[in-house]
């Protein structure tokens, strides 16, 4: 399984690359941002479970 960590500051640009990746079989994407100062927060291992923090 790949995780993906998906940073963009369009939000719907966001949502249809989360959607994207959602029909692939082998990825999986842990948590999405807006916001450039929230990536490396949230790239921190391990991964919180629970919904994405957008």
């Amino acid at each position: 399984m790949t995780r993906v960590l998906v940073a963009d500051d369009g939000h719907l640009i966001r949502a249809a690359l989360i959607e994207l990746l959602r029909t692939e079989g082998d990825v999986e994407s842990v948590a999405d941002t807006g916001d450039g100062r929230q990536v490396l927060p949230l790239a921190r291992w391990p991964v919180p479970a629970g919904p994405s923090p957008s």
